[in-house]
């Protein structure tokens, strides 16, 4: 068990190291900029893996611990449900969320789900989109005709 927890730690601390740069997908591929006014924003949740991790990570301490008495099993079960599950919630980060509604000035009606809460209407966005998303927060004269 301490060597699953020492992994899991070492894995989410090299995470954290992470490059936030252009996702490596969009090499060699063509990338969309487009700006669109937000018209209105929805409040959504977004689903969690958390439960899920909980299961595996309950299975796989029992399974760690399945050379000890029944103590043992349940102890590990219950700590590699907490641990998995918690993991997963950090990595996760909030599930709050925001449907944003927005149209170009072409008049082409978007949608999109995000994590960014921060989004307000009528503010102009400029949209990259390649494989993923990202929102950049522009100047108004850029969404008009």
């Amino acid at each position: 068990m301490k060597n699953i927890f020492f992994g899991l730690m070492f894995g989410l601390a090299l995470s954290g190291c992470a490059n936030k740069g252009v996702n490596l997908a969009d090499a060699e591929q063509l990338v969309e900029v487009i700006y669109a006014k937000v018209l209105k924003t929805k409040p959504i949740t977004f689903d969690s893996k958390a439960g899920q991790a909980a299961v595996m990570g309950g299975i796989e301490g029992a399974i760690e611990n399945s050379d000890g008495d029944s103590e043992d099993l349940i102890s590990g079960a219950i700590t590699g449900a907490i641990v998995s599950s918690v993991f997963v919630s950090i990595e996760e980060g909030s599930s709050r969320g925001l449907l944003v509604s927005m149209r170009t000035a072409d008049n082409t009606d978007y949608n999109l789900a995000t994590k960014n809460t921060k989004i307000k209407v009528d503010e102009c966005l400029q949209i990259i989109r390649g494989a993923d998303v990202s929102l950049i927060k522009v100047e108004d004269s850029f969404c008009q005709n």
